[in-house]
């Protein structure tokens, strides 16, 4: 009460800032809390949230030793065409220790466009199957999902084991009967990994064992979409319900939220699912033989199946919403700081689309297609637009850049297209049968043409900073000299893009996109904009004040985990934030 009556009339500078600091510690204190409350309370037990809360008060991060990793996870490593980086490898003993602990883990996995994400996820996939268990592999587009499922496919084709592990591919343009069968396999645990869309999270897609879930680009993901993997219905323990109900002669009751039987209890939420009591054990160990992992050991049902999925979130370059959830601390955070050996950089231009621009970026077209390189046009729209008549569009333009440049053949790639169109024009640009790609920026994401060299993006005013330096880590992916060209539609766009030019760093990028966009609302789904519930804190220039007030909520949280001994705190923390999980 008293920084509020000082901040409204101070005596001087200095006790107005010491009175905007209380208030600002405030305003992070309950929302760290808030946070950090949401994630507990998803836990089943306490074990379980005693582990959470130890990941987070200990800094230091953990490995796992590369002779500890399971022998399906050394058969992949020992087939990729090149080694790994030692940022590579570290970030992979990370996540790997985290996947032993008995505690979900929540790990985000920032890297530069074209680090080697991927393959880091596809091991930590490799290390869950090689224990029995089920991975989820979730990805924006449909575009990434084929590409990398034919990647792994690759990979795993390489490996002289019979006892691979199988994978599928979901889609929305999965046919029908398809679908059934992926469906089936996941819920019998017969495919160890799914890669795919938002079908993924469909209410009818149920898992056998899942046990790790892989939210590639997962800003691309609202945040209910993110937290669905968390709440599918786990088909092992649904046959331990039915064989309990049969064994014992119980009756389920309350199954929303609490399932309660003679001498035990079973305890449902949307996170986990967590088994209790002597009779328990016994009907586990009877059904364990259901369940064998790849390499003839028996998994360790008792312990692990009910756990939550562990989370991993990847981004290549963090924009504010996931920048803010880095320094705010929810979710583990691993970095990949170095790119593979090799790598040129791409050279950065940015021109005002007049006349004399667009016929300059013209002539660089030329010279680029003339010494062999292939060069990708991104567009902020399809068709052209009454409304918006200074955007150029991709279907529009076809006939005028096929004019332009004859002699040359020119593709057109788009959201709209048919899932074989797709395909069809990315083959036709990846083979060189067309020199040109005119597209959306549906290509934005894990589109890998390593003799693509050379991008122009129109209207480039109307993309962000970080989705801008996505699109640029399409090019410069092989030996040729790449460049990126941002034509904008007037000179008051330029002063934004100009940051392009002098800096290809990531994540000082996604700093200055920080600044300029803001943190969103992280506890609800706002993914840009300033944080409306803050009238005084700014996370992008008040970061200093967060660690200490997330060590406060951590001591809060590690006292009471429900907040049942700080009532009038948890009072003041359901005022100003809603106490659900997801932040709906």
């Amino acid at each position: 009460m008293q920084a509020y009556m000082v901040i409204h009339h101070p005596k001087n500078l200095g006790e107005a800032d010491l009175a905007r600091k209380r208030l600002l510690f405030d305003e992070f204190f309950y929302l760290q809390l808030g946070r950090l409350f949401q994630m507990l309370e998803s836990l089943g037990n306490r074990v379980e949230r005693e582990g959470l809360l130890d990941s987070y008060r200990n800094s230091n991060l953990n490995g796992a030793l590369i002779e500890d990793w399971c022998a399906l996870t050394h058969k992949l490593l020992k087939v990729l065409p090149y080694s790994l980086t030692s940022s590579q490898l570290k970030a992979v003993s990370e996540i790997i220790w985290d996947l032993k602990q008995p505690v979900p883990m929540y790990r985000l996995l920032q890297g530069d466009v074209g680090c080697g994400k991927t393959v880091v996820a596809f091991l930590a996939c490799m290390e869950v199957i090689g224990s029995g268990y089920q991975a989820a592999f979730m990805v924006p587009t449909e575009l990434l999902a084929v590409q990398h499922y034919k990647h792994l496919l690759n990979l795993l084709n390489n490996i002289e084991d019979p006892c691979k592990p199988s994978i599928a591919l979901l889609t929305g343009s999965t046919p029908a009967k398809q679908s059934r069968i992926v469906r089936k396999g996941l819920q019998d645990g017969d495919i160890s990994l799914v890669i795919g869309t938002h079908s993924l999270i469909a209410e009818k897609i149920e898992f056998s064992a899942l046990r790790i879930s892989v939210i590639d680009e997962q800003h691309r993901f609202g945040v209910i979409q993110r937290g669905k993997f968390n709440s599918k219905p786990c088909h092992l323990l649904l046959l331990v319900c039915k064989l309990c109900s049969v064994y014992m002669n119980c009756y389920l009751f309350c199954i929303k939220k609490y399932v309660y039987m003679p001498s035990f209890c079973i305890l449902l939420n949307s996170r986990n699912y967590v088994f209790y009591g002597v009779f328990a054990t016994t009907i586990i160990s009877s059904i364990t033989s259901l369940r064998k992992n790849p390499e003839g050991t028996e998994g360790s049902l008792k312990d692990d199946v009910f756990m939550a999925p562990h989370v991993l979130a990847m981004s290549a370059t963090p924009i504010p919403r996931t920048l803010a959830l880095a320094l705010y601390g929810d979710m583990s955070l691993t970095q990949i700081t170095d790119l593979p050996p090799g790598r040129i950089p791409v050279e950065t231009y940015i021109f005002e689309g007049t006349h004399a621009g667009n016929e300059s970026v013209y002539q660089m077209m030329r010279e680029e297609l003339i010494s062999g390189g292939k060069v990708y046009i991104v567009y902020p729209i399809i068709e052209a637009s009454e409304q918006l008549p200074q955007l150029r569009a991709a279907s529009s333009d076809l006939e005028t850049i096929s004019e332009v440049f004859d002699g040359y053949q020119c593709g057109l790639l788009h959201g709209r297209m048919k899932s074989d169109e797709k395909d069809e024009a990315l083959r036709w640009f990846r083979s060189g049968e067309t020199n040109i790609l005119l597209s959306t920026q549906v290509v934005e994401i894990g589109v890998d043409i390593p003799d693509a060299s050379m991008m122009v993006v129109m209207n480039a005013e109307r993309f962000g900073i970080a989705q801008l330096h996505q699109l640029r880590g399409r090019v410069g992916r092989g030996v040729k000299k790449s460049k990126c060209v941002f034509l904008v539609s007037s000179a008051s766009g330029l002063n934004r893009l100009k940051v392009l030019e002098k800096s290809s760093d990531g994540f000082y990028l996604a700093k200055v996109d920080l600044l300029l966009r803001g943190p969103g609302d992280l506890l609800g789904k706002k993914q840009s904009g300033h944080i409306p519930e803050f009238p005084i804190a700014r996370l992008e220039i008040d970061g200093s004040m967060l660690e200490e007030a997330h060590r406060a909520a951590l001591k809060i949280l590690g006292t009471s985990h429900d907040l049942q001994r700080f009532p009038k705190l948890k009072a003041e923390l359901s005022m100003r934030q809603p106490l659900c999980l997801l932040g709906d």
